[in-house]
């Protein structure tokens, strides 16, 4: 919530900036799959490429806002995360339990 308020009130260069933002910015899904493809890598480059040329470019006051708002990001994804893994370890926890109790 604070970090979409950020958002929208940051002084982007361009509408065209500020879509570039949003889109590299898309927190990248939770689930591991194995290893990444050379495609799912090069996007992960080019991302952060753009990632640092925007906050770069940027003014001084976006730069902070955008500062900000990474680190939201990072919180809240770290947060979904846990809450996953705990759930997959209660429920682990019940699998073992009705095993347990079967026998």
């Amino acid at each position: 919530a604070e970090a979409a308020k950020l958002l929208a009130t940051c002084p982007f260069k361009s509408d065209a900036v500020r879509d570039e933002w949003l889109e590299v910015t898309k927190p990248k899904p939770l689930v591991r799959r194995g290893k990444q493809t050379p495609e799912e890598v090069a996007w992960q480059e080019y991302r952060h490429e753009r990632k640092v040329r925007i906050l770069y470019e940027a003014s001084p006051e976006a730069r902070a806002v955008l500062k900000r708002v990474l680190q939201l990001q990072k919180e809240a994804q770290w947060a979904e995360a846990r809450a996953q893994a705990m759930e997959h370890k209660a429920a682990e926890g019940k699998t073992t339990q009705k095993a347990a109790a079967a026998r």
